[in-house]
C-alpha cells in the first residue's frame, strides 16, 4: 500500500511538472499576452505562429508577377513597393466558401489598418474577370482586387518548404516593406482577432 501511494504521488508530480513545462513554453511564445502588450517584432511573430502562420526563417523576395485588375488594367507587384509597410496578399476563388466567409473581415481589416500603411490585396486565383466583376457587383467591398487568370501566384506556394504539405485556398502571405516574405497562412482565420490586428500593426511599424 505504501509503495502504491509513492507511485501515485510520483505520477501526480510528473503530471504537474509536465503541465508547468507546457505553460512555460506557452508563456515564452506569448500565447497569453494581451494585444496591447505586443511591443516587439518577436512577440508579434510569436502571436502569428500561435494563430497558425508559417514564419519564413530566411528572407525570400516577392517575385514581380504581372496581373490584371477587375477592369482589365495591367498590374504588377512592383507597382506597390513604397506604398505600404506591410502587404497582405490573399489568394481566393469565387467557388471557395472559406474564402468568401473571411472576406468581410479582410475588408474591415483593410479599412481599420490603412493608417498603419497595411495594404490588403485580394488576388483571385483562376476565375474569369467577367465572373469576378459580377461577384463584386453583388459584394462591393472596399478591398483592392486583382485577377490571376494565368495562375502566376502559384509560385508563392513554392516559397514554403514542400514538407509543409499545404494545399487549397484561401492562402495569405505577409510581405514587408522591402518586398520579403514574412509569413504565410493556409486556410481561414478570424481576422477580427485583436491579437492578430496588434501583431500586424507591430510588424508594419517595425523593421523586420
Amino acid at each position: 500500500m505504501k509503495l502504491f501511494k509513492i507511485k501515485s504521488y510520483l505520477v501526480a508530480g510528473l503530471v504537474l511538472l509536465g503541465s508547468l513545462v507546457v505553460l512555460w513554453f506557452m508563456w515564452q511564445k506569448g500565447d497569453n499576452i494581451l494585444p496591447s502588450e505586443i511591443k516587439t517584432t518577436k512577440q508579434a511573430l510569436d502571436v502569428l505562429v500561435d494563430k497558425g502562420f508559417y514564419i519564413y526563417p530566411t528572407k525570400i523576395k516577392l517575385p514581380n508577377l504581372s496581373f490584371m485588375d477587375v477592369k482589365g488594367n495591367n498590374k504588377n507587384l512592383a507597382m506597390l513597393m513604397g506604398d505600404y509597410n506591410l502587404l497582405l496578399i490573399n489568394l481566393w476563388q469565387i467557388g471557395c466558401p472559406p474564402c468568401l466567409e473571411e472576406m468581410p473581415q479582410l475588408d474591415s481589416l483593410s479599412i481599420n489598418l490603412a493608417k498603419d500603411k497595411i495594404k490588403v490585396l485580394m488576388i483571385n486565383y483562376g476565375d474569369q474577370i467577367s465572373n469576378q466583376q459580377d461577384f463584386l457587383t453583388d459584394y462591393p467591398y472596399a478591398l483592392e482586387f486583382w485577377s490571376d487568370v494565368e495562375l502566376a501566384s502559384e509560385s508563392f506556394l513554392k516559397t514554403v518548404p514542400a514538407n509543409e504539405g499545404i494545399y487549397g485556398l484561401p492562402q495569405t502571405y505577409l510581405i514587408d516593406a522591402s518586398g520579403n516574405f514574412v509569413a504565410a497562412l493556409f486556410g481561414i482565420i478570424n481576422w477580427d482577432d485583436e491579437h492578430i490586428k496588434s501583431a500586424l500593426t507591430k510588424l508594419a511599424t517595425s523593421k523586420i
